[in-house]
């Protein structure tokens, strides 16, 4: 853990502890700020600076899951990974709330499509990929702005199909924010 990562974490203690918990954090912020030439305005600015964040996929469909994720996350139909194959991980750069709300909603979700794909693969078997079009839409994983370049047209027969699948799924709640903690940037 480097110099900044301590600073930011004993902050969020300063800014979140109790008592004496808060006041030791608060001195020893103050005392980490002066030994690294940093002021508060500094660490504000840390907080919204992005840099990669790695996370590891085993399976395609779950790339394509956290893919959607982030485009919900960033508003974006677009975005630049970095692909670690071999690792079977990608790196995508984000700032510490995005990247919180992410992995957040990436734990979530895969485990909620994991088992949502071994419920219902003996109905859907021959379209896994209606079944993860229709977990997507389900569960709203887009951004809010539709990407005006691709369109795709699908048939009448795979919306019906699209949507019996989306009825078949389950709902997954998720709660979007913890009390104390901010898991999205308001930029």
């Amino acid at each position: 853990m480097n110099a900044k990562d301590l600073i930011l974490k004993v902050a969020a203690l300063a800014q979140q502890g109790v008592g004496g918990e808060k006041t030791n954090a608060e001195a020893l912020l103050n005392r980490l700020l002066k030994a690294n030439n940093m002021t508060l305005a500094d660490l504000e600015a840390a907080k919204n600076q992005k840099r990669e964040r790695i996370f590891f996929v085993g399976k395609p469909y779950l790339k394509k899951l956290l893919g959607q994720i982030i485009c919900k996350v960033l508003n974006v139909s677009n975005y630049s990974i970095k692909d670690y194959k071999l690792l079977k991980k990608i790196g995508v750069d984000l700032t510490d709330g995005q990247f919180i709300r992410v992995s957040m909603l990436f734990e979530i979700y895969s485990a909620a499509f994991r088992r949502e794909r071994q419920r219902l693969i003996k109905r859907h078997a021959e379209e896994r990929k209606i079944l993860f079009t229709a977990f997507i839409y389900k569960h709203e994983l887009y951004p809010n702005q539709p990407n005006k370049n691709k369109k795709t047209a699908l048939s009448e027969d795979e919306i019906s199909k699209i949507l019996q699948a989306m009825r078949d799924l389950e709902n997954v709640p998720v709660r979007e924010e913890l009390p104390g903690y901010i898991l999205e940037d308001k930029k």
